[in-house]
């Protein structure tokens, strides 16, 4: 039996745009700022936080940069520590120098774009479909809604479509899932579309309200119906919506500090799904869109429990009926889990005793592939703990693939 995984990544070459439309690629910047390339990168949720910071309480790039990038910057005649955070690197200039550093084989493994040796990865691993996310876009499209929010939707377009293009001919074994944001709806139904045409069978978008609007609001409707319609799955990935974490608690000595920064936003990670995945049971989508499937990808399973035990019960529900109505939803909480909500665990987690708890349909395979914080042998290492917890092979076929399977067949 072949696995499909449910979240693996593209990293994207810096100068991708340049291979699908260079006239726009032009227009966005074929240049990066150095504190542009500090927030590239380091971890994604930290660089989110930045934006609620005023500028003297900022990390320095210095501070943010991996060891051996300031070498190699200084190979492309760059200054590390200038004090002129607005000096600019050429992006294919900066690609081919990474490419031929240390690093190169850190952010661009076997695979990370190119099909070919991606599918012999998968297949020395018994992987027989991947969804691949997007890695270097989320931050791009935060960095240029500051500058140009105008040109937004045009680079989304354009990355769609070069997902599309790089995987074109392999779709049978590589899924590109679409990326969007939600201030325009209809603009949004139309990309789904367009992208299901080309292959794609899930999306992704930042899930923090927009406009004011929750993801349960009633102008979110047509989205919802489109998805459903065109069998696609909606991905709440993390580091494409931050903690509601207020910057001051990572300050020491009025700067922030970047390594405490870095844990306090891992360990409140978990937190992003909830309010969201809380929204959508609570106001009735999942009634409304009961083929409707969202899956919470990178926060781990831990959080799980809690949550559906908090979601359908408090110890204020009797004065809820009085005030308001009975529980407002169509079935228990626990019930949307497996039906609407599917998750995929980190690799050092206990899949065998969540599935105890929670049943065998909630749980989906995923690697990470190829982020360094994910799992090469992470089939492997679950098949080795299904078998010393004595799983039964068919809980274990619907972690690897059928949960997948009906989730993108209803």
């Amino acid at each position: 039996m072949n696995a499909i995984d449910a979240d693996s990544h593209f990293v994207e070459p810096l100068d991708w745009l340049s291979r699908v439309d260079r006239a726009l690629f032009e227009r966005v910047g074929a240049t990066m700022s150095l504190r542009e390339l500090g927030e590239l990168i380091t971890v994604r949720e930290v660089t989110e936080m930045f934006s609620a910071l005023p500028p003297p309480l900022r990390p320095t790039v210095a501070q943010l940069a991996p060891r051996g990038v300031d070498a190699l910057l200084e190979r492309l005649g760059v200054e590390l520590h200038s004090e002129d955070p607005n000096q600019r690197i050429g992006l294919s200039q900066l690609q081919q120098g990474l490419r031929d550093s240390a690093l190169g084989a850190i952010l661009w493994p076997q695979g990370a774009v190119d099909p070919a040796e991606r599918l012999e990865f998968c297949d020395a691993r018994g992987i027989g479909l991947q969804f691949v996310n997007p890695t270097f876009l989320v931050r791009m499209l935060r960095q240029l809604g500051e500058r140009e929010p105008q040109l937004l939707r045009p680079v989304m377009e354009a990355y769609n479509s070069w997902a599309a293009q790089v995987l074109a001919g392999r779709l049978d074994r590589f899924i590109p899932v679409t990326y969007l944001r939600l201030d325009d709806v209809e603009w949004c139904c139309r990309e789904l579309q367009r992208m299901r045409r080309l292959g794609s069978r899930a999306f992704v978008f930042p899930f923090e309200p927009v406009n004011g609007r929750s993801l349960a609001d009633p102008a979110l409707e047509p989205l919802w119906h489109t998805a459903t319609e065109l069998q696609m799955l909606a991905f709440l990935h993390v580091g494409v919506c931050r903690p509601p974490l207020d910057p001051a608690w990572a300050s020491q000595g009025g700067r922030l500090n970047l390594e405490l920064a870095i844990r306090l936003i891992l360990n409140q990670n978990h937190v992003c799904p909830q309010l969201p995945l809380s929204s959508l049971v609570l106001a009735g989508v999942f009634d409304r869109h009961p083929r409707l499937t969202v899956i919470a990808q990178e926060f781990g399973i831990s959080w799980v429990g809690s949550w559906a035990q908090s979601i359908g019960f408090n110890r204020f529900e009797g004065l809820f009926a009085e005030l308001f109505s009975a529980w407002p939803c169509q079935r228990p909480a626990r019930e949307y889990l497996g039906r609407n909500i599917l998750v995929s665990p980190l690799p050092h987690e206990n899949v065998p005793a969540f599935m105890r708890e929670h049943g065998d349909g909630v749980a989906v395979f995923a690697t990470d592939y190829p982020h360094p914080e994910g799992a090469e042998s992470a089939r492997a290492d679950y098949q080795a703990a299904f078998s010393r917890e004595g799983v039964p092979a068919s809980a274990q076929a619907r972690f690897f693939c059928e949960n997948m399977l009906a989730a993108m067949n209803r």
